[in-house]
């Protein structure tokens, strides 16, 4: 099953922690990460486990599929994710038919999903996510990204190791 984000957010109740690959993360150890809903940006969940795997580029379920299934109880991806740094032309339910990876979040109902604001992606027509949701801006990489989505579901409080602007 594919779950909308804005959705699955309503059932949290600890603050989010987004963790990247940045020298701030040298502090984990300190921290009580059973305190947070844990988002571990793209390839950070190779270093540690995490409640969430977010990924916009499709790529990183390539370079590191086996350690998001390891390392996350979930897969987060935009509706439509990039291939090539660019919004690719399937959704991510189009995906999940041709990807190990989405196929094994789908089929233990672990697969969230939000509605990428594709406004300004050129090109051609981009659907909104069948399931609606909020638009979500993408700006540079998958942290602002997150901290987007977080913000505009209703988040007061955010935490980050490793991204550091």
């Amino acid at each position: 099953m594919l779950t909308l984000f804005d959705e699955w957010s309503k059932t949290q109740d600890k603050p989010y922690l987004m963790l990247g690959k940045g020298p701030s993360m040298s502090y984990m150890p300190d921290v009580r990460t059973q305190n947070y809903t844990t988002i571990g940006l793209n390839h950070v969940v190779e270093q540690v486990k995490v409640d969430i795997a977010h990924a916009i580029d499709i790529e990183v379920l390539h370079d590191c599929g086996q350690a998001i299934k390891e390392n996350a109880e979930y897969l987060m991806m935009p509706w439509y994710p990039n291939k090539g740094f660019r919004p690719h032309e399937k959704t991510i339910h189009d995906l999940i038919q041709t990807n190990d990876i989405l196929q094994f979040f789908y089929d233990r109902d672990k697969l969230l999903t939000y509605n990428r604001d594709m406004s300004s992606a050129p090109g051609r027509e981009y659907e909104e996510c069948v399931l609606g949701g909020n638009y979500i801006p993408t700006l540079f990489f998958s942290g602002d990204t997150v901290f987007n989505l977080l913000s505009i579901n209703g988040e007061k409080k955010i935490y980050s190791l490793g991204v550091d602007w």
